[in-house]
């Protein structure tokens, strides 16, 4: 027993000290080299960075922790069309992981880690090949059961077998809050600089419809809300991987006993560029991330009411915003009277959702086949005539794309993988929300992320998936390693100084 905690505290050190000034200083260089353009500048703030992870981090984490940083900042597709390199190395993170796994299965020989969701995740993957096996067009069928496999079931598996333990656990999590405070820094300063024609370094992109419409408005005076993609692309995509944040960042500066200041001050910038989208999604997503994190203590119902005073300010400060968040309340009654009331995109919303109710009702087993929404859209939409629009669109609604697409198999199977999630962490922040604040916090934030994304799926159909599958498998790894650690506990209870530590 003896020997196993001396393990666990060679590679549980403390990054305190210095070591979390060195991290601010990787941070702020990185943040000035990305607004100036200055690729060695952001390098070498990365390094500097990656400097002060590696002094605190437990062995393993670090690499996990890159991985998981590199996914979410999408460096890896953003950055190798700047320097000339493959579109291959998309999939460095997926590679950074399997050297860590490779490790410690075959050079530590430590066992394999298979869960009951990654089980309940390969149930779902059966469901699309039988899905794909009769679609209606078998066109786009391999490339989605291609992008199941490989930012799905093989992410996962590596995520649950690269982090062994709480502190690595934390660490990676730390890991994707400090570059998404990064990402939203960006944000802030193109919009405070008005920018948009430098897209630094592809990680503040703005379509050109969008570039065109903020010409248009200079032109005549008119305010016009210019929605930042960061570095996904996508607006409502962007306001996603950042919202299902900002609950990571209350849950670290709960978890941590040093450094506890850097993730409140991390949630700013994850707001500020949430905010910045100009998502009408993204309001949703945050008022039900704030119910379920007053529900499992994360905050006090006094932090909720500033944050909903902070949103409320965003919303009639940003031009444009209060106005778009308002037209998605006028939709029902502006399609009853059919009046103009209703923009043009929410009517187009309208149209794509009653569609996908069509495809499901007409296929309702195995659905039109994996990524077979666009191609069948046209034909389904005009059955309903509110806005069609001569182009393949999306379900824009992440339950009833799957239905449409997969059917009530491949629906049933596929809310049951972040069923099985939410209730493993349950189980964890139960068992621990009274003795140890530590796991419960871990827990309660990784439940409210999945929820966020649960949340805004009501409006965003499944579309750059690595995020969402990243997601549930952090959240499972950390289940795994809080409940793993309490049935330890549970047979060799920890001495009195490991108690101390633990609740502190």
């Amino acid at each position: 027993m003896t020997a196993r905690r001396s393990a666990v505290a060679e590679n549980d050190v403390d990054s305190g000290g210095y070591v979390e000034w060195l991290l601010y200083l990787g941070i702020a260089v990185t943040g000035f080299g990305l607004v100036l353009g200055a690729v060695p500048m952001a390098a070498v703030g990365v390094l500097i960075g990656i400097t002060a992870f590696g002094r605190g981090l437990p062995r393993g984490a670090l690499v996990a922790s890159a991985a998981a940083a590199i996914l979410w900042s999408n460096a890896a597709v953003v950055l190798p069309g700047r320097v000339g390199l493959p579109a291959a190395v998309g999939l460095l993170p997926q590679v950074l992981l399997a050297a860590v796994v490779v490790g410690r299965i075959v050079a530590r020989r430590l066992p394999m880690v298979t869960t009951s969701a990654f089980r309940v995740l390969l149930l779902h993957g059966a469901a699309l090949a039988m899905a794909a096996i009769i679609a209606l067009d078998h066109g786009p069928v391999m490339g989605a059961i291609i992008s199941f496999i490989i930012e799905g079931v093989v992410l996962w598996f590596l995520v649950v077998n690269a982090i062994n333990s709480e502190s690595e656990m934390e660490r990676v999590t730390a890991a994707v809050v400090g570059v998404c405070a990064i990402i939203g820094l960006v944000s802030i300063t193109q919009f405070a600089t008005g920018s948009y024609d430098n897209d630094y370094l592809g990680f503040a992109q703005i379509d050109d419809s969008r570039a065109e419409l903020l010409d248009e408005a200079a032109s005549t005076g008119d305010e016009v809300l210019l929605r930042l993609s960061g570095p996904i692309g996508e607006q409502n995509r962007y306001a996603q991987s950042m919202l299902v944040v900002v609950p990571l960042a209350l849950a670290l500066s709960r978890v941590r006993t040093s450094g506890r200041l850097w993730p409140l001050l991390a949630v700013l910038p994850i707001v500020a560029a949430v905010a910045l989208t100009g998502s009408r999604g993204a309001v949703l997503g945050l008022v039900a991330t704030l119910a379920v994190m007053a529900y499992l203590r994360l905050v006090s119902m006094r932090s909720v009411v500033v944050v909903i005073v902070a949103g409320l300010l965003a919303v009639s400060i940003l031009p444009g915003y209060r106005d778009r968040v308002f037209s998605a309340f006028t939709a029902v009654e502006g399609i009853d009277n059919q009046t103009s009331e209703v923009d043009g995109s929410t009517l187009s919303r309208v149209t794509e959702n009653i569609a996908a109710v069509d495809m499901f009702v007409d296929h309702p087993l195995f659905g039109v086949g994996p990524s077979g929404y666009p191609r069948q859209y046209e034909r389904y939409a005009e059955r309903v005539g509110l806005l069609v629009k001569d182009q393949a669109r999306q379900p824009h609604n992440l339950y009833l794309g799957k239905a449409a697409e997969t059917g009530l198999v491949g629906l049933v199977t596929f809310v049951a993988i972040p069923a099985v999630v939410l209730v493993r962490l349950g189980r964890l922040w139960r068992a621990t929300r009274s003795s140890n604040s530590r796991r419960a916090a871990m827990a309660a934030g990784y439940i409210s992320a999945i929820m966020a994304y649960l949340a805004t799926g009501v409006f965003l159909h499944l579309a750059f998936e690595r995020y969402y599958w990243m997601l549930l498998a952090l959240a499972d790894a950390a289940a795994t390693v809080g409940l793993r650690a309490i049935a330890v506990e549970a047979v060799e209870p920890p001495d009195e100084t490991a108690l101390v530590a633990a609740s502190s």
